[in-house]
């Protein structure tokens, strides 16, 4: 597909994760996995938004229609105009946490009870109040929900999720989205969700798209901008959820909230809320459910934009390091080797 096409269907809208949200890395043990479950067997028949915006609902109900294909045997096509339409999917599109919480509370109806005319799929705007009249579905037609939903941030949290379910991930477009194969082109036209049914032992990402060709590959380094898993959670989530976030009010307030570069950098919808540095090194962390440790100073230039770390990276000392899960063992300098285990929620590493 390209660009031009991708630039006037809309697609995503990113958003800023609540702290009310589930988070996969709160709530479940994340391990080591060796290799991920595939769904590859279990995708549905494929079906084409064209120039649409409803990429949000193809791809949520896509990792249902999935799950239930694997365990009832039988292949269950929802109304994807239905749940867009319920969830006020906009000609600019929609977010991830919307369309999810729309069908969990109010569910969708099959296909064929409604469903898309080719004109109103390849002109939207043209047919915009056609497709918005949902007064033809029968108010006693089969409703079909979705369950839990919960944020998922890093490779190695996607990983465990896939065991579960597949994963909605939203993702930047370029001129290269036809290819079978997909760099990340850094030069986005706009913000797409996809189905991800599998990570390869390399880290590539395989996809099931309602853009083009139903099966791509996106390379290990794509920049995965949202994730959503769709696990059941367990009754308690609510409060092992909040459990995590009393570190980071702890050390900095109830009244913190990002610097501006974190909205700018698009930081905050993967997860990634501030940046700290502990007095006596030079280690810069990222704190938030999708944080991680800098590597190295051109890592913070490509997650920053800048080499400069004022108005950006606050100093703490160790006790705070402590209480955000950055255990420093002993007393003396990075040059003196000190040990850093990312042992909180917060400092998760989003390497294998």
């Amino acid at each position: 597909m390209i660009l031009e096409e991708v630039k006037k269907q809309g697609g995503v809208i990113l958003e800023s994760p609540r702290e009310s949200d589930a988070v996969y890395n709160h709530i479940f043990e994340i391990g080591a996995v060796e290799d991920t479950f595939n769904w590859q067997p279990w995708l549905p028949l494929p079906e084409d938004q064209k120039r649409t915006a409803f990429c949000v609902t193809f791809s949520r109900l896509n990792c249902a229609e999935i799950r239930n294909k694997k365990d009832n045997g039988n292949e269950l096509n929802l109304s994807d105009r239905y749940l867009g339409v319920m969830s006020k999917t906009s000609l600019q599109g929609n977010s991830l946490n919307n369309v999810s919480d729309v069908f969990r509370k109010q569910g969708t109806v099959k296909e064929d009870v409604c469903t898309w005319k080719d004109e109103w799929l390849a002109m939207p705007s043209k047919y915009w109040k056609e497709i918005k009249d949902l007064s033809g579905v029968p108010a006693d037609a089969q409703r079909f929900s979705g369950g839990n939903h919960s944020w998922v941030y890093g490779r190695a949290a996607m990983r465990s999720a896939l065991a579960f379910s597949p994963l909605q991930i939203a993702v930047g477009v370029g001129s290269n989205w036809g290819h079978a194969f997909i760099t990340d082109p850094k030069d986005y036209g706009s913000y797409h969700a996809v189905t991800l049914y599998w990570i390869d032992g390399d880290g590539n990402y395989y996809i099931y798209d309602s853009v083009g060709e139903a099966t791509k590959t996106l390379d290990k380094n794509y920049n995965i901008m949202q994730c959503k898993s769709f696990v059941d959670l367990p009754e308690n989530w609510k409060e092992i959820n909040k459990t995590a976030y009393d570190s980071i009010h702890q050390v900095f307030g109830p009244m913190w909230s990002p610097a501006d570069i974190f909205a700018r950098r698009h930081l905050i919808e993967r997860g990634i809320y501030g940046a700290v540095r502990v007095r006596g090194t030079y280690w810069v962390f990222l704190i938030g459910p999708g944080g991680r440790q800098i590597k190295d100073q051109a890592d913070f230039i490509s997650v920053f934009g800048t080499k400069y770390q004022n108005g950006i990276v606050g100093e703490i000392d160790s006790t705070q390091a402590k209480l955000l899960g950055i255990n420093l063992p002993g007393v003396g300098s990075q040059e003196a080797g000190w040990h850093v285990e990312l042992g909180s929620c917060f400092l998760k590493s989003i390497f294998n």
